[in-house]
């Protein structure tokens, strides 16, 4: 019988995660939330552990079950905030960790206290501030990324440079372009940014531009500290790669200062099943804003990706959720969009969104700036 030591000085403040689960009846889902609480926790036999704040406090508790749908159903269960340690890789740890290898577990929702939030400096800028470096307000906000792959960086500048005369609001990098030798990112920052500036100049516009970074991770530092002395608004990231708490170390990093945006690439193999893996609304909602994304890219319904108009409205959910003092960020809808959809995007995201449209503003006119 394993005994504790020491007080634990457990707080009393707990998170909740809510899970979706499957059972073929209450007693199987019970069993399932009963597995989940320990093995999320102190991953250890619970009938060998004495009583005390370990098996009584330490140990996820189920707040709740309640049936979905038959065969489906949602469990509560709420963990200590000190299990944490109050960095977000153990917060993720007990949010998914072990559990992530079972079919039919998908994580819903999560809840945080304020005490625990404190902890985590969230979006810099969020929606209100990334309008205010616009000075664009009350309308959804336009983006597009520089591609394809292969172009110069000449051609990507001028690129960049007829975006910015057309009124586009924020450029980024696609998010393939790394440090190729065609378009070598030391090379193509400083031109795209001039290229930009310049377009800003003639219009009196501003137009926002997010540096891609990206390849191997000792080189990540150079890459963003480079974009931001060469005048870059911000910086693209990719979680999927790099894991969130990469992200979060370069959205906190007080010497930058720059904006931040979440690119989902590789995070879609969270999401492949209904029934399994982070929903869209923590996925790309509340946990781009537990790391400190300004702007949160995901698929649009209607786009290639085509995922169920469901998910796409919950992950933009996702950014204005109540989570204590971090600021809502903006959802950016994109894969696939075409500007004939912006009216029906408009309806269905609201003004607080940014529209991303890349490949498809090339198909109204060879001329990019007309088009």
């Amino acid at each position: 019988m394993i005994k504790e030591g020491a007080s634990l000085d457990l707080s009393g403040d707990r998170f909740t995660v809510a899970y979706h689960i499957s059972g073929k009846d209450e007693a199987e889902g019970r069993a399932m939330a009963d597995f989940i609480r320990v093995e999320q926790t102190i991953e250890f036999p619970l009938e060998l552990v004495a009583p005390g704040e370990m098996r009584d406090g330490l140990v996820g508790q189920i707040a709740s079950l309640s049936m979905i749908e038959p065969g489906r159903y949602q469990a509560e269960i709420s963990y200590a905030v000190e299990a944490t340690g109050f960095d977000l890789p153990q917060t993720l740890n007990m949010i998914f960790g072990n559990i992530s290898f079972l079919p039919d577990i998908r994580v819903e929702r999560l809840d945080f206290p304020e005490g625990f939030l404190r902890h985590f400096k969230g979006p810099r800028f969020g929606r209100a501030g990334i309008r205010d470096l616009l000075g664009v307000h009350g309308r959804p906000l336009l983006s597009t990324a520089l591609k394809p792959i292969g172009l110069s960086s000449n051609q990507l500048a001028e690129m960049a440079y007829q975006c910015a005369l057309g009124g586009i609001d924020i450029i980024k990098d696609d998010h393939g372009l790394s440090h190729q030798h065609f378009s070598p990112y030391f090379e193509r920052t400083p031109r795209i940014i001039e290229a930009i500036q310049k377009a800003n100049q003639e219009t009196g516009w501003k137009t926002l531009y997010f540096s891609n970074i990206s390849g191997p991770v000792e080189r990540m530092a150079e890459m963003a500290n480079f974009a931001k002395q060469a005048g870059a608004d911000g910086l693209m990231v990719l979680p999927g790669l790099y894991s969130l708490e990469f992200f979060r170390s370069i959205a906190e990093d007080d010497s930058l200062g720059l904006a931040m945006m979440y690119h989902p690439g590789l995070l879609g193999t969270y999401r492949i099943s209904p029934d399994a893996g982070i929903a869209p609304f923590v996925l790309h909602g509340q946990l781009s804003r537990l790391c400190g994304a300004d702007i949160t890219i995901f698929p649009h319904y209607a786009g290639r990706f085509a995922p169920p108009p469901e998910a796409s409205r919950t992950a933009a959910e996702g950014t204005a959720v109540k989570m204590g003092s971090l600021k809502p960020n903006l959802p950016s809808p994109g894969g696939g969009v075409k500007p004939e959809f912006f009216a029906e995007m408009k309806a269905f995201y609201g003004e607080d969104s940014v529209f991303l449209v890349a490949g498809n503003l090339h198909r109204y006119s060879q001329d990019l700036l007309e088009g």
